[in-house]
């Protein structure tokens, strides 16, 4: 018992769900160990890659990495889930594992939190678009300017985007039939009993490279409209 009560645990929990990434890996996991904020657990979920993604982790000598690996595809949701289920931190964040996080991601959250008072809500940032050599502000609008519900509607901000206190997750975790349009269909039903906060950071990087999902799936607008009909039934 007393031991238990001595042990420390991290402030953050990133998750990381990926599958057959290994080519952007490295960077993403990278950008979690060296960020300004140190206080955290990095949770890698492979989704049963094919790749070297496997040998790839357990060549990073990092106490604070926890890999899981699904021994078939089960999809970002479940991941994610998962992730979540293995996680100690008082907040959890989640990061894509072909995009990065800048050096002070976590550290403008926790300012953030800190100000107002470590809430049991949620926390989002804006982002940068990567496109090759380019680099674009992705930036959403003020939140208090919107109804929250609609706000979520049109300018849904992804789960990379948002730091979550994972008493949350003991009422609404990720619906395993919704793989796309899951940040939708999660965040509406937060916005039902836990306050929606947000914040000026732009330190999250989505990489949309050739073979990214937002980039190369043409069927991405039907997988979408599936999605949407779930949710609003």
């Amino acid at each position: 018992y007393k031991l238990f009560q001595n042990l420390k645990l991290p402030f953050f929990s990133v998750i990381i769900p990926t599958y057959n990434r290994a080519k952007y890996l490295p960077k993403a996991i990278n950008s979690v160990l060296t960020q300004s904020f140190s206080d955290l657990e990095l949770i890698i979920i492979d989704d049963a890659s094919t790749d070297e993604t496997s040998e790839l982790v357990k060549e990073i000598k990092d106490t604070r990495i926890i890999y899981i690996q699904n021994k078939i595809n089960k999809e970002r949701s479940i991941s994610r889930n998962l992730g979540v289920k293995n996680s100690k931190g008082k907040y959890i964040c989640f990061l894509d594992s072909d995009d990065w996080y800048g050096k002070n991601h976590l550290i403008n959250f926790y300012e953030q939190i800190k100000i107002k008072e470590f809430p049991v809500g949620v926390f989002f940032s804006s982002a940068h678009n990567v496109i090759g050599n380019k680099i674009i502000k992705r930036e959403y609008p003020n939140i208090l300017n919107y109804n929250v519900f609609n706000y979520i509607l049109i300018h849904t901000f992804g789960l990379p985007l948002s730091c979550t206190h994972r008493k949350i997750f003991n009422d609404f975790i990720l619906d395993k039939e919704i793989p796309i349009a899951e940040d939708l269909d999660f965040f509406l039903r937060v916005a039902t009993k836990h306050q929606i906060y947000q914040t000026e950071s732009f330190e999250y990087y989505y990489n949309l490279c050739e073979d990214s999902f937002t980039v190369s799936d043409p069927r991405k607008p039907f997988k979408e409209f599936d999605s949407y009909k779930k949710i609003f039934k």
